[in-house]
């Protein structure tokens, strides 16, 4: 193989790891007006929230932030 192809690869190696590394960083910031979903069946809200049935908007459980930063 030539060199310039094994950089390529190397390169594109390490693209995929990269992207792979952060792919499980994902955290979404949460509005304040997320609506619970009320769907039979569909989780309500996000991970770290609850639905709050005065304003069927999701809020942060056992007061946390859901993550976010």
């Amino acid at each position: 193989m030539s060199s310039a192809r094994v950089l390529a690869v190397r390169a594109a190696m390490f693209g995929i790891v990269l992207a792979l590394t952060n792919a499980g960083c994902f955290r979404p910031k949460i509005g304040p007006d997320l609506k619970c979903d009320l769907t039979k069946g569909a989780k309500a809200c996000p991970d770290n929230f609850k639905c709050d049935t005065a304003t069927d908007l999701c809020v942060p459980a056992n007061n946390t932030d859901g993550g976010a930063k």
